[in-house]
């Protein structure tokens, strides 16, 4: 994968990538793109993936762990 590719990225992309290496996170990173890796493996239910993105983000304490608090944390990261 090649880091042109992420040229129009903005602060409204996610990107979800299954293969990635610390090479690419770097060039990116580079580039000014945010990269956080969120092991999704054991997210069996919404609580646990909700933690799981949560914990990569380093989301704020007041993080209310629901769609509607994702939402919020997201659009606050800009």
């Amino acid at each position: 994968m090649f880091v042109s590719s992420f040229e129009g990225v903005t602060w409204r992309c996610i990107h979800l990538l299954d293969k990635f290496t610390d090479s690419f996170a770097e060039e990116l990173q580079r580039k000014g793109i945010a990269v956080f890796r969120v092991t999704l493996t054991d997210a069996a239910n919404e609580e646990i993936f909700l933690d799981a993105v949560s914990k990569a983000m380093r989301f704020p304490d007041y993080f209310g762990r629901n769609w509607d608090a994702l939402d919020e944390c997201l659009t606050d990261m800009r």
